[in-house]
């Protein structure tokens, strides 16, 4: 199988299933959304127009979503999202920039092809 396959193959929907994830203030159980690369250029676009000092609440609005990929909240949520505890965007966000990154080194290097 060429790179080119390989890589192109990986765009499936198991590649891409939300990430469970529990809520460290509220105890909470969610998931984090896995975004294709054009996803992910939309999402970092909105985060940029965003109204000041809502980013961070506009980002939980694209990232927060139930074990079948649907957001959990929308635009009308995130006055309200702005006013929660740090805490509850800063470990959804560090979950979703870790999203489908290897736990180490070692997995990663398990995980891949032999080289040749």
């Amino acid at each position: 199988m060429s790179v080119k396959t390989s890589i192109l193959a990986f765009a499936t929907a198991a590649a891409l299933a939300p990430v469970a994830h529990t809520c460290p203030v509220t105890g909470q159980k969610f998931f984090i959304k896995r975004m294709t690369i054009g996803e992910k250029e939309n999402y970092y676009k909105k985060i940029s127009e965003s109204e000041e000092g809502m980013g961070n609440a506009m980002s939980l609005t694209m990232i927060a979503v139930d074990e079948k990929g649907k957001p959990i909240f929308d635009g009308s949520d995130i006055p309200s999202l702005a006013n929660l505890p740090s805490e509850i965007f800063e470990s959804a966000f560090k979950k979703f920039s870790e999203a489908g990154k290897p736990e180490t080194v070692e997995a990663a290097e398990k995980n891949s092809e032999p080289r040749t």
